[in-house]
């Protein structure tokens, strides 16, 4: 069911405002080893990584902000004449509504991790960088998630 508002969706804090709120938060938590990554093109953050710890192993974690889906929704609210035209706002809005809920998840997840419901290892894995432009979501995707079935499942 589409929700006619995107969560954080009115949000005006600056992207990079949201960046470095996201980066004290982590190291209040006790994340490592926090990186921006950007995108070479646009020159503007395309992901975030840092290492946390899980059951003693420092395991390495890329959270994407993927900011075109998020303008995808954005544009599909306009009207057939006012979408081109708003197309740049809509992108910076984008950004910033991306980041945003990055943030807000972030948050909400360590509430979880903090009050003992779950582990990091549970709300963190497909997040789990296993080389250093692929997650652990993503290596499963490349292989249509067989590695998850049932020994036996034809699929």
């Amino acid at each position: 069911m589409a929700r006619k508002t995107l969560y954080m969706e009115t949000t005006q804090i600056p992207a990079a405002k949201t960046i470095g709120e996201i980066q004290e938060f982590l190291t209040e938590v006790g994340a490592a080893a926090i990186q921006i990554s950007n995108n070479r093109e646009t020159r503007q953050p395309k992901s975030l990584s840092f290492m946390f710890e899980v059951d003693g192993v420092e395991m390495p974690f890329r959270l994407p902000a993927r900011i075109e889906p998020v303008f995808q929704n954005l544009q599909k609210k306009r009207s057939d004449r006012t979408r081109e035209k708003q197309q740049e706002a809509d992108f910076e809005q984008a950004r910033r509504v991306a980041w945003r809920q990055i943030l807000r998840w972030l948050e909400a997840q360590f509430a979880l991790i903090d009050t003992g419901m779950v582990d990091p290892a549970e709300v963190f894995l497909a997040y789990a960088q296993v080389d250093i432009d692929t997650t652990f979501y993503q290596k499963l995707k490349e292989d249509n998630f067989r590695k998850l079935l049932p020994a036996g499942n034809p699929a």
